[in-house]
């Protein structure tokens, strides 16, 4: 008997909960075989008419029997409709929203499955965790939907696709609302990266402190640019992008080194000096970065120990180019009883901070490369010169020197904290360092020292420096003018050929010039900020006039406005007076961007200068982590996206994360406890 016979033959359905023949459920096509796709039609038949043997739209509820005209051109509504409301529906197949504890909030909640929102975050998932597409339709994923959520619809790569880029488009325009809104000026951090499909990637990334005084960074672009990658060409999408987001506020732009760097920089600001969107004129905009610099610097350096290093990076790439010798390395190095759990690393030769990671991982097995060097004949024929104890003395003091560059690197590298104000410091610290460092006795050691002071004079020269940094340190209540007078006399003790009358006439001409910057600077910010007040005073009056009936001109209210807060602004500026102020003692803890969050209302114009001279990135480190992701994003498996679904992506990835972003490696302690771990679980499963 077909199904459409045993619709119309079967007894009355008040008898039976479910019809006679069993029939296949097939997930979103509901019934299988001419039924419709819907999964309604697990609860209904259709019902042929007597005299055509022809469906025309009657359906028949398999629980009560009640038939419902619904036919193919209105759709399934009122089948659900009554779905929702028969009586005879087993309590199995309703569905329940009575009160369920959340696994993540531990709270009380109604929950009802939702099909819209279970893809939105599919979509999210697969955005934040860099899946791959095809993930909704590999059967773990369906067996997987089947068991946590039947009714769950599976989509296709296509659908997911869509809903990716609806994600991205949605959060897009959420950022731009905001940015729109918000008075705050951006800082920019932005940096190239040649993809696996070699194309000329441009990552440019946003960083402001929002209404709550939180130090906020976004990817607004990234974006192909087409070559020659010239400065003109970079400087001409750099404003593009700005004009699409509506952003004509711009503090800073942090960027490396790299020569069309430099004609980026003077074409973008003649650009955008067009606009009036610069301070000053864009005296400050360029921002060299200090990670940059400090990697220049230190390869400058450890050029003069390549031959020591070289023979490291044989010894490390022989242990590492197989199993069997990474093997016998670890047997080496039981014989000698060593208890380090770590293992030696190859390095990046044009990245240092990898060569000062290579050689801090080489050092506790100093004497298992020896034991090495008698045991394995292969070792010392393949690595040509083999390391010795003359490598190991210099190894050992080129990583304690380098130690300092290192956690130097670590420290200014962050972009979820304030570092401008440390900036400065930073520098100085690298200075001593170095001027202690030319007087050493070892001849390789002061060649090499003498290098790096070299290029670091060239560009980290304090008389040229960028200005901003100074007023960043002077806006740091901690500090103030007398912290930079005391820190410049210091720097200056260093050159011998300055006298002590010369270096106090010096200090004054610096610290003078230091405060003439500072007060051209509160000039724009106090114009900005009687401007909005003016605007927001008038507006308050001409509301006022018209609720209350009155007549006359708007000027002379907007003019009483005016001479009513003239008269109670003190003589002096918020800028003097933050001047005069005591200094603030130092804390552990000191949050200085909570401290100007609570002296707004004391320092109005300084407290908004401090806000956005507070966002700027002295690296671009920011800008450069997106390249990680990126390559994850684009690896050699989905080497086919497109670069519009790559800044989807990426972007979209940077939008939904909430906090710093999660590591992409994974930490060696974790890997060997995890190691040790399913060890022990496979010795176990032997026992038993």
């Amino acid at each position: 008997m077909s199904i459409m016979a045993s619709s119309i033959d079967a007894p009355n359905a008040n008898t039976a909960n479910m019809p006679e023949k069993k029939q296949k459920l097939c997930g979103k096509s509901g019934l299988s075989g001419h039924h419709g796709r819907s999964e309604v039609w697990n609860y209904f038949d259709k019902v042929n008419d007597e005299e055509t043997k022809k469906w025309l739209g009657n359906c028949k509820c398999k629980f009560c029997g009640k038939v419902i005209y619904s036919p193919t051109a209105i759709g399934t509504n009122k089948l659900w409709s009554h779905r929702d409301k028969c009586k005879e529906l087993p309590a199995e197949l309703r569905d329940k929203s009575q009160a369920t504890i959340s696994l993540f909030t531990g709270a009380l909640s109604s929950w009802k499955f939702d099909q819209d929102k279970s893809r939105k975050a599919l979509a999210r998932m697969i955005i934040i965790d860099e899946l791959p597409f095809c993930i909704v339709e590999k059967a773990g994923f369906k067996a997987f939907c089947s068991e946590v959520q039947p009714k769950f619809h599976l989509i296709s790569r296509q659908t997911i696709t869509k809903d990716c880029y609806e994600i991205f488009f949605e959060e897009k325009e959420k950022l731009r609302t905001y940015l729109s809104e918000s008075s705050t000026r951006v800082c920019l951090t932005s940096d190239m990266w040649t993809s696996i499909q070699n194309l000329g990637y441009l990552v440019l990334t946003a960083h402001f402190v929002d209404k709550n005084w939180i130090l906020r960074k976004k990817i607004i672009n990234f974006y192909v640019v087409p070559h020659p990658h010239k400065g003109e060409v970079i400087a001409k999408v750099i404003e593009s992008c700005l004009l699409e987001w509506g952003l004509d506020k711009i503090m800073t732009i942090t960027l490396d080194n790299a020569r069309n760097n430099d004609t980026c920089v003077d074409d973008l600001k003649k650009r955008l000096n067009k606009r009036n969107m610069l301070l000053l004129g864009g005296e400050f905009f360029r921002v060299r970065c200090l990670a940059h610099v400090i990697n220049l610097v230190v390869r400058a350096g450890i050029d003069e120990m390549k031959e020591t290093i070289k023979r490291l990076r044989r010894s490390v790439k022989y242990v590492r180019s197989s199993p069997s010798r990474l093997q016998m390395f670890k047997k080496c190095i039981e014989e000698e009883k060593i208890t380090c759990k770590r293992i030696v690393c190859l390095d990046v030769k044009t990245r240092w901070n990898s060569t000062y990671l290579m050689i801090d991982s080489a050092l506790p097995f100093e004497k298992a490369f020896d034991r090495l060097e008698e045991q394995d004949p292969s070792y010392v024929s393949e690595c040509d010169v083999i390391i010795g104890s003359k490598d190991w003395a210099n190894l050992k003091s080129l990583h304690a020197f380098l130690e300092e560059f290192y956690l130097l690197t670590t420290r200014i590298s962050g972009s979820h904290y304030v570092s401008s104000h440390t900036y400065f410091d930073e520098i100085s610290n690298v200075k001593v360092l170095l001027t202690r460092e030319l007087s050493n006795l070892d001849v390789n050691r002061c060649t090499m020292t003498m290098k790096m002071n070299e290029k670091f004079d060239f560009y980290c020269d304090v008389d040229k420096l960028n200005p901003i940094f100074l007023a960043s340190l002077v806006l740091d209540p901690r500090n103030k003018t007398e912290y930079l007078e005391l820190w410049y006399d210091k720097l200056l003790e260093y050159d011998p050929l300055l006298s002590v009358a010369g270096r106090k006439v010096k200090v004054e001409k610096f610290i003078k010039s230091v405060k003439l910057f500072m007060s051209r600077l509160y000039e724009c910010y106090r114009v900005e900020t009687t401007t909005l007040a003016d605007g927001q005073s008038a507006k308050l009056v001409h509301d006022l006039t018209k609720k209350d009936g009155k007549t006359g001109s708007d000027l002379k209210f907007e003019i009483r406005a005016k001479l009513k807060r003239k008269s109670t602004i003190d003589v002096t500026s918020d800028l003097d007076r933050y001047f005069n102020d005591g200094i603030e003692e130092e804390s552990e803890n000191f949050d200085i961007l909570g401290w100007w969050r609570g002296k707004a209302s004391n320092y109005r114009a300084v407290s908004i200068m401090a806000r956005d001279i507070f966002s700027i990135p002295i690296t671009s480190v920011a800008s450069e982590s997106a390249f990680s992701s990126a390559g994850l994003v684009l690896d050699p498996f989905r080497s086919s996206l497109t670069p519009k679904l790559v800044e989807c992506l990426v972007c979209a990835q940077d939008w939904l994360r909430s906090g710093p972003l999660v590591e992409v490696e994974e930490q060696f302690d974790q890997l060997v406890e995890i190691e040790k771990s399913v060890r022990q679980f496979q010795e176990l499963k032997i026992i038993n």
